[in-house]
């Protein structure tokens, strides 16, 4: 009512705001922070006052700066692809805004136009339950804007390489060989280093990265693949530093590139292999964090091929293993990097499953991720999520969720929400925690010793009766019932 009752004293509170230029501290930069909140009701009810505050003609200047921001773009986004319907439907609304206005700004056409199929098979999934007349014709009128969008060229750095130069380059380089490693270098050592140095000076991995989508024969992609590959991990003393200053001038362009063209070409097992390697060098790791990168591995992760799937999680993991590097964006981003990742625990994908629960488990007893691992332990749903892990069928999973459930429960600081609910479960998770084991895992000591442990701090805690808190039976939808392979007893969690 604040907002949209008074329209015209809205409008003259957000003129003053920009008039402060106090960056990162408009209406707009802390609005969209509710845009970030778990809540589903909030972030509906933030949405669909966006979409009229957006629209209302008092605040038509400001409407036009935030439809111009690619950032705000790649949120709304974000939120059209989430589990929630009605979350979906009303970033819908706000999405239509950016795309139906006839005066796009040169980057936010750009990502329309480069991401347009993806874009267009997301407005498919979306339903409404509502009775709207309107919202056929609306996502119909947004898919035919989408399609009629023209990607903007990306400079272009002629001549493109051609199929005949990078044969002659492998060749040289490699000679024979198929699959060249970091030591597959068949000729002399210094013409090997004075071609990897005109490689640099000739903008040839920029010109690579531009012409796999020109690529039509398997050979020559791998010949591109192999020669990026090559120069991205070859550490030569004399030809390291000139790739270092070559890459951090460049940063910028190589990861857009690479993601908007080889992403969208099917070249994803390629794309995946130099993914991996450029995220071994800062410059291109912290660009490629900038991109919101989950949502296009999410695509890999989720796939249906094991290979591909493989080589996306390790591409996770590698990002996710370089600490000190990603710290930062670990707390910026953290609502919706989680909201990714908890995708990943629930995934259809076994293999998925268990590598991401193993993962999280390093990330939190990651000692520069001290920060991160307090914010999640001290959220009761990421705890429920995690009790919920430790009644999966498969006992690595098991074994694996209690490394995450250990750092609740080990956490001196525990808020009062966490110990209640701890507190609540108390003797299930204790008679739980000394059967769920199995032969192979008790013969661990230093499990058994954490198990221990946990269970003494567990033993400390109060009983709690359930009855207190009727919302936690939805931690297990009103209650979940594992039966152990060393007991015949069922240990049941509220």
């Amino acid at each position: 009512k604040l907002l949209t009752c008074k329209g015209m004293l809205f409008a003259k509170f957000l003129d003053e705001q920009e008039n402060q230029d106090q960056p990162g501290t408009g209406f707009f930069e802390w609005y969209n922070m509710l845009l970030k909140v778990e809540n589903v009701s909030v972030l509906c009810h933030s949405l669909r006052l966006l979409s009229h505050i957006l629209l209302d003609r008092n605040n038509g200047k400001h409407m036009v700066n935030y439809i111009s921001d690619k950032e705000n773009l790649l949120l709304i986004i974000y939120l059209m692809v989430d589990n929630n319907p009605a979350i979906v439907l009303e970033a819908f609304h706000v999405f239509k805004i950016f795309v139906m206005n006839p005066n796009k700004s040169g980057v936010i056409m750009d990502t329309l136009a480069q991401n347009r199929r993806k874009l267009v098979r997301i407005l498919k999934k979306i339903v409404t339950t509502r009775d709207d007349p309107n919202f056929s014709n609306e996502r119909l009128a947004v898919a035919q804007t989408l399609f009629c969008l023209t990607p903007q060229r990306l400079p272009s750095r002629e001549p493109i390489v051609t199929e005949q130069r990078l044969e002659e380059v492998s060749r040289i380089l490699f000679g024979n060989m198929r699959n060249p490693g970091n030591k597959a270098l068949t000729g002399n050592l210094e013409e090997s280093r004075l071609l990897g140095k005109l490689i640099l000076l000739g903008d040839i991995p920029f010109r690579i990265l531009e012409s796999f989508t020109t690529l039509t024969s398997i050979r020559a992609r791998n010949n591109a693949s192999q020669i990026l590959n090559f120069m991205l991990t070859w550490k030569d003393e004399d030809v390291y530093p000139l790739l270092k200053r070559y890459l951090s001038q460049n940063a910028s362009s190589m990861v857009r590139i690479l993601t908007l063209h080889c992403a969208e070409s099917g070249l994803g097992e390629i794309y995946l292999g130099i993914m991996k390697n450029f995220m071994k060098h800062r410059c291109l790791l912290e660009q490629y964090m900038k991109m919101d990168f989950f949502h296009e591995l999410y695509k890999y992760l989720n796939g249906t091929t094991h290979n591909g799937r493989e080589n996306a999680f390790e591409t996770l993991e590698h990002i996710l293993l370089q600490k000190d590097k990603v710290v930062n964006f670990l707390i910026s981003e953290y609502v919706p990097f989680f909201s990714f990742y908890f995708k990943l625990l629930r995934s259809e994908y076994d293999d998925i499953q268990r590598r991401s629960i193993r993962l999280l488990s390093t990330i939190l007893l990651e000692p520069n991720l001290y920060m991160v691992m307090v914010k999640f332990v001290s959220s009761k749903t990421n705890l429920r999520q995690t009790m919920k892990m430790m009644l999966v069928g498969c006992p690595i999973m098991r074994f694996d969720a209690f490394h995450v459930f250990k750092v609740f429960v080990a956490n001196p600081s525990k808020p009062d929400q966490i110990t209640r609910c701890l507190s609540e479960n108390r003797d299930s998770l204790i008679s739980y925690l000394e059967h769920f084991a199995t032969e192979e895992q008790e013969h661990s000591e230093v499990f058994r010793m954490e198990r221990s442990m946990i269970i003494n701090i567990l033993s400390g805690l109060p009983q709690l009766p359930r009855i207190e808190s009727k919302r936690l039976r939805n931690f297990t939808s009103c209650s979940s019932t594992v039966t152990t392979n060393s007991s015949n007893s069922s240990v049941i969690f509220a």
